[in-house]
């Protein structure tokens, strides 16, 4: 028999969050749904489209705690022929998805995370929800293509737990999905 597992990164990508967050004005406590913005929600005069995720980790303890890096490589190209691209591109590297590099996310370290609560449990948790908003129609079709890099360290930075994934969300002329907006099945980082 080995030692137990370590502390482990846990991705939940459908159904409702496991944890309870503070939602709209009144800032009541709610299992969030996870999984496709469908329909794409009404966002600043246009449309959010994307896909909601929750993460979870191991608090660690009060003399080290843990925390998760969040890492992307992300492209966005809209109907009107411009891209955003993340990290940028640079000589020698297309930037984005196609990137060598890995961005993190928020800058400007991945750790700074909106929404960032510790559970009576013992873990600490959050919810993401990457995808696009758009106010004007030339941008349609628009399509997004993430990489996402989640990395667990203890408060001496030794890695405990590493996954990836990729996010696809597809927008037609029309300002419909193409297809529902989906996330992949967390793996180890290779």
């Amino acid at each position: 028999m080995g030692p137990p597992p370590g502390p482990k990164i846990t991705i939940k990508r459908d159904g409702q969050s496991a944890y309870q967050y503070p939602v709209g004005r009144e800032r009541a406590l709610v299992n969030v749904p996870l999984g496709p913005v469908n329909p794409p929600r009404p966002f600043r005069g246009g449309k959010l489209y994307g896909f909601a995720f929750e993460v979870s980790f191991p608090a660690g303890t009060k003399e080290c705690p843990n925390h998760v890096h969040q890492y992307i490589k992300d492209t966005i190209t809209y109907g009107d022929g411009t891209e955003e691209r993340s990290p940028p591109a640079s000589p020698g590297d297309l930037g984005g998805y196609d990137s060598k590099n890995w961005a993190p996310d928020p800058p400007p370290d991945g750790t700074t995370r909106p929404g960032l609560q510790t559970n009576a449990d013992g873990t600490k948790s959050y919810i993401d929800s990457p995808g696009f908003a758009i106010s004007d129609p030339k941008f349609f079709p628009t399509t997004k293509k993430t990489k996402f890099k989640w990395v667990l360290h203890d408060c001496n930075h030794k890695e405990l737990d590493c996954l990836e994934a990729e996010l696809t969300v597809q927008v037609d002329k029309n300002g419909n999905y193409v297809a529902l907006p989906t996330l992949t099945a967390p793996q180890k980082c290779q």
